[in-house]
């Protein structure tokens, strides 16, 4: 199967999520009495997910006329790195995880540094929409997952039999049609998992 890669694009505020994020070491090199707000880290990257293996544009939104900018793609306080100097960075994260992605600029006088945490996934087994069953009707008696990036929609008789573990997971809806039903003993699992839901 042959999937198209794309470059995300799109707008987060680092710098006001901050505060509902979880507590974290300290950053040695933010100030911690910072003056009026010249310069305020702001960073972007896809609302929704982002895929593992898949080019991220990340955007610098910062206010003030910073002069340097340097990204740190999974910051640890006690081992900052520099994974990029540009500033608006593209980068491919290699494996599946929360990272916390730093930002910090720099203008003449003064710097400012921003935190906020990434959620990589794995990508969909089937992008787009799945209609289930193919064939009508239907008994689902094993154990299997169903995924969708997008739907998942049931049409005519499927039943989940007393034997099955069965799972749907996808990233916009899931759909039961009218002649859905679930056997007694059967172990069903929807799921509604906004993170897989990518172009």
């Amino acid at each position: 199967m042959f999937r198209q890669v794309n470059v995300l694009w799109c707008t987060l505020a680092l710098g006001l999520l901050a505060a509902a994020a979880p507590a974290r070491a300290a950053d040695p090199e933010a100030d911690p009495t910072p003056a009026p707000p010249r310069l305020i880290s702001l960073a972007s990257t896809a609302p929704i997910a982002i895929v593992v293996g898949q080019p991220v544009q990340f955007t610098d939104q910062s206010g003030g006329t910073p002069t340097s900018w340097i990204w740190d793609f999974s910051f640890d306080a006690t081992q900052p790195a520099t994974d990029s100097t540009a500033r608006n960075p593209i980068w491919t994260f290699g494996t599946i995880g929360v990272y916390p992605v730093r930002l910090k600029i720099c203008d003449d006088t003064s710097c400012s540094a921003t935190i906020q945490d990434v959620t990589v996934v794995e990508p969909c087994l089937l992008v787009g929409d799945l209609l289930l069953p193919v064939i009508t009707p239907a008994l689902f008696d094993d154990t299997a997952t169903y995924e969708a990036c997008h739907t998942i929609t049931t049409q005519g008789a499927l039943r989940i039999g007393s034997a099955a573990d069965v799972t749907f997971r996808a990233g916009r809806r899931i759909a039961f049609g009218s002649g859905f039903s679930i056997d007694s003993g059967a172990k069903f699992t929807a799921i509604v998992d906004f993170r897989l839901d990518t172009p």
